[in-house]
């Protein structure tokens, strides 16, 4: 409990400094890693209202971009669920997005390029 009282739990976690046991879950990915080690331990939001700020925080950063980039992640989740995995369709669509991912990542913000924009601090 320490480690969490002090905030390193997502450091063990990450830094494989500790031995994990998953008892009927596939992944810590993405149902637990985020809360616990980004907004919980990293951003200090361990309430759903702290949470909301949390988010709230980001969205006034820049509006315009978080919002089109919600609109991206539920695009692609409805494709996931409508396209079947392993299809000529999904391949398509995913040789399509990974293209047009990179060529995003070329273009300029401001004076430097999305792929090297840092995470802001919280």
């Amino acid at each position: 409990m320490s480690c969490i009282e002090q905030a390193l739990f997502d450091d063990l976690l990450i830094g494989n400094y500790m031995r994990t046991t998953l008892h009927n879950v596939e992944s810590l990915y993405p149902d637990f890693t985020p809360y616990v080690a980004k907004y919980a331990d990293n951003g200090d939001a361990k309430t759903k209202r702290e949470l909301t700020r949390y988010f709230g925080h980001y969205y006034l950063r820049d509006p315009i971009v978080h919002s089109l980039k919600h609109l991206a992640d539920a695009s692609e989740s409805v494709l996931r669920r409508a396209i079947p995995e392993g299809t000529a369709m999904f391949r398509l669509a995913k040789r399509t997005y990974c293209a047009y991912a990179s060529w995003r990542n070329t273009q300029p913000v401001g004076n430097m390029k999305l792929a090297e924009k840092a995470e802001p601090p919280v």
